[in-house]
């Protein structure tokens, strides 16, 4: 199975978050102790000791915190979130308490309104409900309960000073929290609203993927399936287990299906291993295709590895003594098929017609008549060259073909010599040169003019030439 998108974690984003914005302002703090030592040498500025030495504190604090959250030895939690936006919204306050020890008016014109501002909208960031309004209350309140505490103390002569400065501020400070707060419902409900999706394809995933091809399901997800019904070069996989009904007659009903449904699942890992997929299982038999609907330079190879694959796993079912009259035929076909999905409003099928997939069904019948476990057609052939270990059969007679057809097949492969190999499609054998006259055949083979309703239902009639 392709891996399945993550689903969106909300306390994953908050713990993300929650780590950035302790490293944002351990960097900041930082920044701004560096460029305000030179404060330390002037005479004149009584208050730079004390807000350097506030300024390293948070920069020591939140450079721990950063350094605990990135190596995971605490997770972001609602408590540590609240704290941690009461310590923020607080810095402008104790920078305020710092300069009016030495300058009450001073301290009162150019208090940093800005750090307020910041720590409010630094709670969107946590995504805590609650946590950007009470933000701002607590700095609308630190911010008059500061500015009450000086005026009661001094009298205040500026009028820019007086009573209403204030409690504009302290207005717009509650006015910023609610916008935050506003903003982080919103992108809660974001978060909450993907990770709902997320989780919803996944399932799906889960739930159609055992009887649907990956590849197809999550075209279905996207949405594109049914404006990509499409024409395609592909190799088509035509497999079938050789006289079911006669060996499971008179067996129980559990052993056939257990049986059956052993070899289906190993034939169809190793599909899926060479970028293939399982259109459709057909009672004791498959169609896999390979080059659809994902696009793959090199299907025919994959196609042909695939098949060799399937032929090891037949022989050490039957070798095992797991599935003991175990014999498969393969018929490979390569071509240009139709693909999409047909079907009524209520239910529709990913599928693949035309005279590509008959061909392969044909095929597939004839390996009973010439004995042999896999059959290629000559543009299969071709494609795999000289380097495959195929060989190639007498012409033989195929219905609704003019004339004779060249056929290439393989020797079934020695399970117990394979057992731990990989399978591969490139066998150290040379193969007889592919004659040029196939050509013809090919055209022949590709323009059946035959009914394409059920591959499956195509009746082979093949005979050796006389």
């Amino acid at each position: 199975m392709d891996p399945t998108p993550a689903v969106l974690d909300l306390d994953g984003l908050r713990h993300r978050n929650e780590t950035w914005l302790a490293g944002f302002i351990a960097a900041l703090t930082g920044a701004v102790l560096v460029g305000s030592l030179p404060r330390l040498f002037l005479p004149t500025d009584g208050a730079a000791v004390a807000e350097l030495g506030l300024v390293g504190f948070f920069h020591v604090l939140y450079l721990g915190a950063w350094l605990i959250l990135r190596a995971g030895w605490m997770r972001s939690s609602a408590e540590t979130a609240w704290i941690a936006s009461t310590l923020e919204v607080s810095v402008a306050s104790i920078a305020l308490v710092l300069d009016a020890t030495w300058d009450p008016e001073f301290a009162l014109k150019n208090v940093p309104v800005a750090l307020y501002v910041i720590a409010i909208f630094a709670c969107v960031a946590r995504l805590r409900p609650g946590l950007a309004a009470f933000a701002g209350l607590l700095a609308a309140s630190e911010w008059l309960s500061l500015y009450y505490a000086v005026a009661s103390n001094r009298e205040l002569v500026d009028p820019a000073l007086q009573a209403p400065m204030a409690w504009q501020r302290a207005v717009l400070f509650v006015l910023c929290g609610v916008l935050a707060e506003r903003f982080t419902h919103v992108m809660s409900r974001m978060v909450t609203d993907v990770q709902e999706t997320t989780a919803e394809a996944d399932r799906i995933r889960r739930a159609f993927g055992a009887y649907v091809a990956d590849p197809v399901v999550n075209r279905v997800l996207s949405g594109d399936l049914r404006v990509t019904t499409e024409r395609r070069h592909a190799t088509v996989l035509f497999v079938d287990i050789r006289n079911f009904t006669a060996t499971t007659a008179g067996q129980p009903a559990d052993l056939v299906l257990s049986r059956l449904n052993l070899a289906l699942d190993r034939f169809s890992r190793q599909v899926l291993r060479k970028r293939g997929i399982v259109n459709k299982f057909l009672g004791d038999g498959m169609l896999a295709l390979f080059g659809a609907p994902e696009d793959d330079p090199m299907h025919v190879q994959h196609a042909f590895e695939a098949a060799r694959a399937i032929l090891v796993e037949a022989d050490r079912l039957r070798l095992t003594g797991e599935y003991p009259d175990l014999q498969v035929g393969i018929g490979m076909a390569t071509g240009e098929v139709l693909v999409g999905d047909v079907g009524g409003a209520s239910q529709r099928e990913y599928t693949a017609i035309g005279a590509t997939v008959n061909l392969a069904a044909r095929l597939e019948q004839c390996t009973k008549d010439l004995g042999v476990p896999l059959l290629l057609c000559s543009r299969t052939a071709r494609a795999l060259g000289s380097h495959a270990a195929i060989r190639r059969l007498a012409p033989v007679r195929v219905r609704g073909v003019p004339g004779e057809v060249g056929v290439w097949t393989v020797d079934a492969p020695d399970a117990e010599a394979m057992s731990h190999a990989e399978v591969s499609g490139h066998w150290g054998m040379t193969l007889d040169a592919i004659p040029e006259a196939s050509e013809e055949h090919d055209r022949r083979l590709h323009t059946l003019d035959v009914p394409d309703e059920r591959a499956s239902a195509a009746v082979v009639a093949a005979r050796r030439p006389r």
